[in-house]
């Protein structure tokens, strides 16, 4: 299917904002992900009046179980965000956190490699897990990714887990290397950069072949 936008131009590619809606982060995200296609997979009592006509917005129910650190959510909006992209015509997609804007999405996208599973960075640190800042891959691929139980540690390391059991592993790939200068990305959480950390020893772009929870 092909993907167009208003304007007659070709989508680059797809992009799900899951999570929390906030106003001051939604026109930084539409702005750093321009010519993209961009699905926010956001919450029931989200207030509608952020968005526009022409935005693709679900509003999601909360579920019963949020999870520890909310990951039951994470879940949630995720899944829903990737069906809507496979509705849409999509073979793969980004999972982007909705608190957080690259800042070119053209140049960015560029690091993601078309035939594996990317993800930031391997976290050398309480065992090791993979960063979920955003992952992209395939869309079955993510939807198996998230299909984890609510509770466990904390997310990072219930997510690795799925990535190993579920032989993901086998062809993922850290980008963290190359996040920086017109590849890099903002947390409007934390009010940084990424870029500062992709010569950083504690984020590396290694998954290791082996890995005990």
């Amino acid at each position: 299917m092909s993907h167009f936008n208003a304007n007659g131009s070709r989508y680059i590619g797809c992009i799900v904002v899951q999570g929390q809606s906030n106003p001051e982060y939604i026109k930084a995200i539409k702005c750093g992900w321009e010519g993209f296609q961009i699905i926010f997979s956001t919450w029931e009592d989200t207030d509608k009046s952020l968005y526009t006509e022409n935005d693709i917005v679900i509003y999601n129910p909360y579920p019963e179980d949020r999870g520890v650190a909310n990951l039951g959510y994470q879940k949630v909006s995720t899944q829903k965000g990737f069906l809507k992209a496979r509705e849409l015509g999509w073979e793969r997609a980004v999972k982007w956190r909705s608190d957080q804007w690259p800042k070119n999405g053209a140049e960015f996208y560029k690091l993601f490699d078309t035939t594996a599973l990317n993800v930031y960075a391997w976290m050398n640190h309480s065992g090791g897990y993979i960063c979920d800042y955003f992952v992209e891959g395939d869309i079955q691929s993510v939807i198996d990714l998230y299909e984890v139980p609510a509770h466990c540690q904390f997310p990072e390391k219930n997510l690795t887990q799925s990535l190993f059991e579920k032989g993901l592993n086998t062809n993922a790939r850290c980008i963290v290397k190359g996040v920086k200068e017109e590849c890099d990305m903002y947390s409007g959480k934390w009010e940084r950069w990424f870029g500062e950390f992709s010569d950083s020893d504690l984020y590396t772009a290694d998954i290791p072949t082996e890995w005990n929870p």
